[in-house]
């Protein structure tokens, strides 16, 4: 049940967003709004279904600390 709710969710974000932004002729806008979208589609059906998502915080930390050399 919570699975069609999410994709009802995300189909009427689809419906108010896309024909604005295909109407206009943001090609750009279009393609970083789907590749987000279907991030966050992704990210809330792996949620849902109980895996564990790793924060991205211990990944920035490194690069962080890599690039300026912090100990």
């Amino acid at each position: 049940m919570i699975y069609i709710f999410i994709a009802f969710s995300f189909l009427i974000i689809c419906l108010v967003e896309v024909p604005y932004l295909v109407q206009n002729n943001y090609r750009r806008d279009l393609i970083v709004f789907s590749f987000f979208l279907i991030l966050a589609i992704s990210l809330s059906f792996i949620y849902i279904s109980g895996i564990t998502i790793p924060s991205p915080n211990n990944a920035i930390e490194f690069v962080i600390k890599s690039v300026f050399s912090i100990s």
